[in-house]
C-alpha cells in the first residue's frame, strides 16, 4: 500500500497528573536471525517507565516478558520476526498519549524524506515517529516532528555501543538516546 494510509493498532493513554509520561523505546533485540533477550543492562538503563515500545525484530515474544512485568508493552512486528506472530502483532502502532501522537513501525525507509512519507501514512499528524531496522540510533527533528530509532539493545552492527531510548512527554517532548555499557 505504497503512499496509502497505514492501519495501525491505536492505543489511547493518559498523561499522568503532575509529572511527565516516560516511554522506553527499544528495537532489534536479535542477533542475526536468532532471538536474544534484551539484556538487563538495557532494561535497567531504560529505568521505570509508564510504557515500553518495541519497534520490531524480537523473534520470540517470551523474551519481552521482563519489560511486560514492569509496565504495558506495545510491540510491532519486524522483518525477521516469524510469520506466525503476524496474527497477534501489529505492523504499526499509534500511541495517543494525551495530546501527543507517537507512531511506531519497524522500517521507516531511508533518511529523511522516507521518514516523512512513512509518518504521513499514519492518517493523523505525528509528533514522534519511532522505528528500528537499521540498528543505528537516530534522534532528529525535521519539520516539527521528531524521528527516533533507538538503535539495537543487542547488536550495534559496528558501532561502539548498543543503545535504547527514553521519551518524556508532558509540556514538551524530550528524547534521550542511551548508550549501554559494553
Amino acid at each position: 500500500m505504497a503512499g496509502g494510509q497505514l492501519l495501525p493498532h491505536v492505543v489511547d493513554l493518559a498523561l499522568p497528573e503532575g509529572r511527565t509520561f516516560r516511554l522506553g523505546v527499544l528495537s532489534d533485540t536479535h542477533r542475526y536471525s536468532r532471538p536474544a533477550a534484551a539484556p538487563m543492562s538495557a532494561i535497567e538503563r531504560l529505568g521505570a517507565c509508564d510504557a515500553y515500545l518495541h519497534c520490531g525484530d524480537f523473534l520470540d515474544t517470551d523474551l519481552l516478558g521482563p519489560l511486560r512485568e514492569r509496565a504495558p508493552l506495545y510491540a510491532i512486528i519486524g522483518n525477521v520476526d516469524p510469520a506466525e506472530l503476524a496474527d497477534t502483532t501489529p505492523t504499526a502502532v499509534l500511541l495517543r498519549i494525551g495530546p501527543w501522537r507517537v507512531g511506531a513501525i519497524h522500517s521507516a525507509g531511508g533518511y529523511p524524506a522516507a521518514w516523512r512519507r512513512t509518518a504521513e501514512r499514519f492518517g493523523e499528524p505525528l509528533d514522534l515517529l519511532c522505528f528500528g531496522h537499521s540498528h543505528r540510533p537516530v534522534a532528529e527533528q525535521h519539520g516539527g516532528r521528531v524521528y527516533l530509532n533507538p538503535g539495537s539493545a543487542v547488536d550495534p552492527r559496528g558501532l561502539p555501543a548498543c543503545s535504547v531510548a527514553t521519551v518524556e512527554l508532558g509540556a514538551g517532548l524530550h528524547v534521550h538516546l542511551l548508550k549501554l555499557p559494553a
